[in-house]
């Protein structure tokens, strides 16, 4: 192989190695405070979102007027269900 076409192969593999290796080393964003409600953070999604319904969807309450908002979603198209 001649060094005219080697040389550009070399480059862009040290730079895929650079670039590779600073993805795997920065930081990762948190989830914590994106409206993630992991398991450590049940507490304080409760405290700040809104409540469970009795059919474990988002429960919205005003004026005595209550509105549970689900999602189904389990081998079939997101589906969005209301109850009043």
């Amino acid at each position: 192989m001649n060094k005219a076409r080697l040389m550009p192969i070399l480059i862009v593999i040290a730079v895929g190695i650079v670039l590779g290796g600073l993805i795997l080393t920065l930081d990762k964003p948190s989830t914590e405070g994106a409206g993630y409600a992991g398991s450590d953070s049940n507490e304080k999604s409760q405290e700040l979102g809104p409540d469970t319904g009795p059919r474990n969807g988002r429960l919205f309450t005003s004026n005595g007027f209550s509105v549970e908002l689900t999602i189904f979603e389990k081998g079939v198209p997101p589906q969005f269900r209301i109850y009043l």
